[in-house]
């Protein structure tokens, strides 16, 4: 992947993305007060800021724990959707693993699921992100002693991984939830590219998104949260095929995910 054209000029985008989310979670973390807050839809992220610093501490309450129960529920749904999966938890228990996109919101779920035989690689492109990854890591050392956070744009996670020596074809699982709405388009096909790469041959790649197939008519499309519709991954991601469709039943917030699972 060193040497892919058009690389050099997709960092720009990644950059600026990883900065107002680096912002969003020192907020959360220094003014909050609140380490386990990290996922939230940009009208309440305003709606809590504002409260903030208006001093409506019950308003800014409220908004919280509202997504927190949220997030909880969502958490809890992928957790079981995800265990389901025979074919998703043997790669999991026994495999090298990647997560893209990682966050603070379902890494350490993730080590879980991996238990002491996976490897699991974080991978996330902001800082307050990997830092805060590191941390809750140190702290549970003996639960996760196989998890590892890297810090990188995602479209360059080949790299990454090879200097930890993850080469070509050594990667049973590929997981990205939540996530690759964040990335630019052009990297996202940079980044399906690396995956393909980066499997063994029955290796597999789970995402949860919020796919254009089920955006509500009355729902404008933004490139800051529904994308894509599943047919343009399956077209990315030729020759894998799509071996689970779980259909819209993880609620996020107010809207449908989906898990889908390719090989």
């Amino acid at each position: 992947m060193k040497d892919h054209p058009g690389l050099s000029l997709q960092q720009v985008p990644v950059l600026t993305d990883a900065d107002a989310w680096s912002q969003w979670y020192a907020f959360c973390r220094d003014a909050l007060h609140c380490p386990d807050f990290f996922v939230a839809r940009a009208p309440k992220r305003e709606a809590i800021m504002q409260a903030y610093y208006m001093g409506d501490t019950g308003s800014q309450r409220e908004l919280i724990a509202e997504h927190l129960v949220a997030n909880q529920k969502f958490h809890d749904q992928l957790t079981a959707s995800l265990a389901r999966s025979e074919l998703v938890m043997s790669k999991l228990d026994a495999g090298v693993v990647v997560y893209l996109c990682a966050g603070m919101d379902f890494g350490l779920e993730l080590a879980t699921m991996a238990g002491l035989n996976g490897t699991l690689f974080l991978v996330d492109y902001a800082e307050s992100v990997v830092a805060d990854l590191k941390r809750e890591l140190a702290k549970h050392r003996d639960s996760f002693p196989n998890a590892q956070v890297l810090h990188t744009p995602v479209h360059l996670v080949a790299d990454e991984l090879a200097r930890h020596g993850v080469l070509l074809g050594m990667v049973d699982a590929v997981v990205a939830i939540r996530g690759l709405h964040r990335v630019p388009n052009e990297e996202r096909v940079l980044t399906l590219a690396s995956v393909k790469s980066l499997l063994k041959p029955e290796g597999i790649l789970a995402i949860t998104e919020l796919f254009e197939n089920d955006r509500p008519q009355d729902r404008p499309a933004s490139p800051g949260a529904w994308h894509w519709h599943t047919l343009s991954y399956q077209t990315h991601l030729q020759p894998m095929r799509l071996v689970h469709d779980s259909g819209p039943v993880l609620e996020n917030q107010d809207d449908k995910c989906r898990l889908l699972v390719f090989q």
